[in-house]
């Protein structure tokens, strides 16, 4: 986990973008079901 956070830190992404990213992808799993 810390070497995601590192690499977003690098990249320049924020824990919210993040987040955004993390629920589209959740909710794009759950709709498959």
């Amino acid at each position: 986990m810390s070497d995601i956070s590192r690499n977003a830190q690098e990249r320049g992404l924020t824990p919210e973008i993040l987040n955004s990213i993390s629920t589209e992808m959740t909710l794009s799993i759950l709709n498959n079901f």
